[in-house]
């Protein structure tokens, strides 16, 4: 077994572990619920309700179309990962920016992890797995995700994405999701 082959195991068994855990401390039946940041984790939020964010939408040439705009958030971190993924979303309110998946999907459970992970499980309504596209759609879907969360929220560092109810290998072939992903303000295009 090469090294990078045991790594990718060893990270995936550890991802699964730590939802797992955060399953069982949720103490709820199926669907985990949303929880409050591990102890000793940022759950301060520092924006203000009314605070000017900006979400990413895939865009044209390769990058990711900024959007400002401006939320009320309640305080805490969970909630506002799920208003701005909630907004992200819901598509782009000006020209430029496409939205990240077709139908529906909302956002599901909600984990801070210590030392800056949230873990986001998006929720297909019909419970299809993510739609297949090509490399760079992909990357854009996946980025729009970690970037409007990491770049806005300062507790968060990294990302693991969810597809109803678990970590995926790739949403779509092309990219690693199987580790937490930090952003890529390099793909961000205006």
């Amino acid at each position: 077994m090469s090294r990078w082959t045991a790594a990718l195991l060893l990270g995936s068994i550890l991802a699964i572990a730590l939802i797992g855990l955060g399953w069982w401390w949720s103490g709820s039946k199926g669907r985990p619920a949303v929880r409050q940041a591990a102890e000793g984790a940022d759950s301060e939020l520092h924006l203000a309700a009314g605070d000017t964010v900006t979400l990413y939408f895939p865009g044209l040439r390769g990058k990711l179309h900024s959007e400002p705009r401006q939320l009320e958030f309640t305080g805490d971190a969970d909630s506002a990962v799920r208003i701005l993924l909630t907004e992200l979303l819901s598509g782009p309110a000006t020209p430029g920016g496409f939205r990240i998946f077709p139908g529906e999907i909302e956002v599901g459970s909600i984990y801070l992890a210590p030392g800056g992970v949230a873990y986001v499980d998006l929720l297909s309504t019909d419970q299809r797995p993510p739609p297949r596209s090509g490399s760079q759609q992909e990357i854009l879907s996946v980025y729009s995700l970690v970037n409007t969360l990491v770049l806005n929220l300062p507790s968060i560092e990294r990302v693991t994405l969810l597809w109803n109810g678990q970590q995926r290998p790739s949403f779509a072939g092309h990219l690693d999701t199987s580790r937490p992903l930090s952003a890529r303000a390099q793909l961000i295009g205006g």
